[in-house]
């Protein structure tokens, strides 16, 4: 087993390698330093031959140690000390971390899907929950990420309230599954339900089968995106006529606006989005395999 701590994670404060080495006795424990460490020596102890590779941190580190062993017999373990944890909550995965690694030591997996994206002359990136172009990806990039290791999910409330204020509607062109060029304001790629916390997007979005559930928002206005905000957390995010539910598995993007992949930066577009042909093997919990799986 090989252990990849984030130490700058939302909920690591307080946590060490000594902590983790208790955890998992007979694992080899490295922290991470900087971004693209955890993808880098996950693919390094995949190829070494370690039947486990653990996620220690946020959804942004497991979509980096899912890019570095997609494709390999290495499994993937999910110790959540991240803010929004929304791949944990997504399989079952408690966040109390001695639960957690009770669950990953006890060895059962299951096969989930990830999507991978792909901005032009990059490599691509995987990532395993969401996916969120435009204002969406405007607010990760406002994040001020000291506030982040403070407050916790509230910088995410501020940033969001900044770009709100400075927000204009700029529009971009999307193209799903080979169709028309159309005209959004905001794109949400969802590999599962969850969003922002406890708040679902789609029941039909799920990690256990390839393709995604897309929204695509069509005004970008203050008042559109209130409203969009005021449904997500009534659970009625897809009931405003602006907003459209679809299923897609490849989806192309042209203009300029921001994006974010499982909460961080990613690279702008022209970028390319789709299902991953292989999948990642998780360990999760035995009795939600058969809700979730």
């Amino acid at each position: 087993m090989f252990v990849l701590f984030n130490p700058v994670a939302g909920r690591a404060r307080g946590f060490s390698v000594c902590d983790l080495a208790r955890l998992f006795p007979n694992a080899t424990v490295v922290e991470t330093r900087m971004a693209g460490d955890a993808e880098r020596l996950a693919r390094q102890a995949a190829d070494n031959g370690h039947d486990c590779i653990v996620a220690v941190g946020g959804d942004g580190t497991i979509s980096e140690v899912a890019s570095g062993i997609i494709g390999s017999r290495a499994e993937l373990g999910v110790l959540p000390l991240g803010t929004a944890n929304l791949f944990a909550r997504e399989l079952g995965i408690p966040l109390d971390i001695a639960e957690a690694a009770r669950i990953i030591n006890e060895r059962f997996s299951a096969p989930v899907y990830p999507g991978l994206y792909a901005a032009t002359g990059a490599p691509e990136r995987v990532f395993v929950q969401t996916l969120g172009v435009g204002f969406d990806g405007s607010v990760v990039r406002r994040l001020n990420k000291d506030a982040k290791k403070i407050i916790g999910k509230l910088a995410y409330v501020i940033a969001a309230i900044q770009c709100l204020l400075l927000h204009r509607d700029q529009k971009f062109s999307v193209r799903i599954d080979g169709g028309p060029d159309e005209m959004v304001s905001g794109l949400l790629v969802m590999n599962g339900r969850f969003y922002a916390g406890p708040f679902i997007i789609s029941e039909n979005a799920t990690p256990r089968t390839s393709g995604f559930i897309v929204a695509l928002l069509r005004e970008g206005s203050r008042f559109a995106l209130l409203k969009s905000a005021f449904c997500l957390v009534t659970n009625r995010f897809s009931s405003p006529s602006f907003i459209e539910m679809r299923r897609a598995n490849r989806i192309s993007i042209r203009g300029n606006p921001d994006v974010q992949i499982d909460g961080d930066l990613a690279l702008p577009p022209p970028a390319e989005i789709r299902a991953a042909g292989s999948c990642v093997h998780v360990r999760v919990p035995r009795s939600t395999t058969a809700k979730v799986f």
